[in-house]
């Protein structure tokens, strides 16, 4: 289950995609709590350990019994405690909020990201969820073809080592294990998995592109294919 504290949600519904969330396939993924009474924040230490993971609103509002905002210096006690019981469990944790402009994945189980991103991304996030039975936290930042976007990152590290190369130069670098080159195109294949092995990899890429032009239009070719369909369509 996805547990999000939002005190801005309701308010804020219209603006985002969230009819989603009126499907049956998702009313026991995701579990939105919007006004939260300082006095019920004990109660949620078990909900956050039965969880999967936990999405807050970074400066969630608090209040009283009679319906009424805490004074800040209570707010963020109790912010303080619900974040505590969150860090405790060690179950991956996305920090959201409007102002915040740049998203950054922490380690590998916290994400600090824009509301809006989070909110446009949710389904994904919670298809993935359902269908893996794990989370990925890169379907928040990217959207469902998130892969494509992370094969583009390696693809920029192979591009910068080739642009040291002589034309077919490279190619000795396919059976040196120590070389950057080598470590670069398997993280590139261990991410898309379009080979089985690293060394079946290696061999195609011997037999069929033997010039840097080629071997730089071919990853590119992948990348744009997993951006825009999340898989490899082409043969091989």
């Amino acid at each position: 289950m996805i547990l999000i504290f939002d005190d801005t949600f309701v308010e804020r519904e219209a603006d985002y995609p969230t009819d989603f969330l009126l499907q049956e396939k998702y009313k026991n993924v995701i579990n939105i709590h919007t006004q939260i009474k300082g006095s019920e924040i004990n109660t949620f230490e078990s909900k956050i350990t039965d969880a999967t993971c936990i999405a807050c609103h970074r400066t969630i509002k608090f209040y009283g019994n009679s319906g009424n905002v805490l004074s800040q210096e209570k707010n963020i006690h109790f912010f303080d405690k619900l974040e505590s019981f969150i860090n405790n469990s060690g179950k991956p944790y996305i920090s959201f909020s409007g102002s915040n402009i740049h998203t950054k994945l922490i380690g590998e189980n916290n994400l600090a990201i824009n509301k809006r991103q989070f909110y446009f991304n949710l389904q994904n996030f919670a298809d993935y969820l359902i269908d893996n039975q794990q989370v990925e936290l890169r379907t928040l930042t990217y959207g469902k073809n998130w892969l494509g976007y992370e094969l583009s990152g390696i693809q920029s590290n192979i591009f910068y080592i080739l642009g040291r190369y002589e034309m077919y130069q490279f190619l000795t670098d396919f059976d040196n294990i120590e070389s950057k080159l080598f470590s670069e195109l398997i993280r590139f294949n261990d991410v898309n998995g379009l080979f089985t092995s690293s060394e079946s990899w290696i061999q195609y890429l011997r037999t069929n592109y033997n010039e840097i032009f080629f071997l730089q239009s071919f990853l590119e070719k992948i990348v744009k294919s997993y951006i825009k369909y999340g898989k490899y369509i082409y043969n091989l």
